[in-house]
């Protein structure tokens, strides 16, 4: 019992340890699903969208050169990053242009495009074995 005892409070004090070197809050069960690459199709290929454990986003599309390999989330050309957060059953994303505007810079700077930034706001559906 004292052992089972004095390795809970070893690994509870690694964890709170970690917990105040990196000042991130533990995430929520919900969070948890949200984390991680998801992908979707449209006409010229494939994009991806990245959601990262410390409340970030990337969204990208593969290279040109793709030769039909698997490729890393790193390899893909992101084109919008920003925050993202849980928000009740809403899924808030605040994201920008700004990594396709230094695509643009060093390809063709007279085509400057703007800066954009959008906010959007999207129900949380629950998962399921049917979908």
């Amino acid at each position: 019992m004292i052992t089972h005892l004095c390795r809970l409070i070893f690994v509870c004090g690694i964890f709170f340890s970690a917990y105040e070197a990196t000042g991130a809050e533990p995430l929520l069960a919900t969070e948890q699903r949200i984390v991680g690459a998801w992908s979707w199709t449209y006409m010229e290929g494939v994009g991806r969208i990245i959601f990262t454990s410390d409340h970030k986003i990337r969204i990208g599309f593969p290279p040109n050169l793709k030769d039909g390999r698997t490729i890393a989330d790193d390899e893909f050309d992101i084109v919008q990053t920003g925050v993202w957060r849980v928000d009740g059953e809403a899924l808030v994303t605040e994201i920008n242009n700004t990594p396709l505007r230094k695509i643009i810079e060093r390809l063709d700077s007279g085509n400057m495009p703007a800066l954009e930034t959008k906010v959007e706001r999207r129900k949380i559906r629950p998962l399921t074995s049917n979908h």
